[in-house]
């Protein structure tokens, strides 16, 4: 397991990229493939395909390269989430919150205690929200400092 997730240039080298540039252009690709597996792990969604990275992205001239390249970048996305899957490579540690994620657990509790709940990613709210106990969602929404891991606000998503 890989408990600093990828660098860029390990995962260029591990899915041998090449767009044909130069090594620059390749490590933004690199960059861009570790934040959209990153976004992927992080949400609630079930495929890479149900996201749109570009949402991510507000800086003119990395959404042209982002565009310019989303067919690829998606794809080794996809590639490399398969990869850590078949065991090839070492998984990091949102790839296996994520396994847990599409594996809709019910965890054998009648009470679940979430804290924090300022700071949970979606993948974490929607194994949450789907246990069939009672649940308490606990936290300040003042103290959210995990946005940049793409932490949601789950307070202000339940009940």
């Amino acid at each position: 397991m890989r408990t600093q997730g990828y660098k860029t240039h390990e995962l260029a080298g591990l899915l041998g990229l090449d767009i044909g540039g130069e090594k620059h252009s390749l490590y933004i690709l690199a960059n861009h493939i570790i934040k959209f597996m990153n976004y992927f792990c992080n949400s609630a969604a079930k495929k890479v395909q149900e996201l749109n990275y570009l949402d991510l992205i507000a800086d003119d001239k990395a959404r042209l390269f982002v565009k310019n390249h989303y067919k690829l970048i998606e794809q080794q996305t996809r590639q490399i989430l398969a990869r850590m899957d078949r065991g090839e490579i070492d998984i990091t540690h949102d790839f296996y919150l994520k396994k847990f994620q599409l594996s809709d657990p019910v965890l054998p509790y009648d009470l679940i205690l979430f804290d924090e709940g300022q700071d949970a990613s979606a993948a974490m709210l929607d194994i949450f929200m789907k246990q069939p106990a009672v649940k308490v969602i606990v936290g300040d929404t003042h103290q959210q400092i995990y946005g940049w891991r793409y932490a949601v606000n789950s307070l202000e998503k339940t009940d």
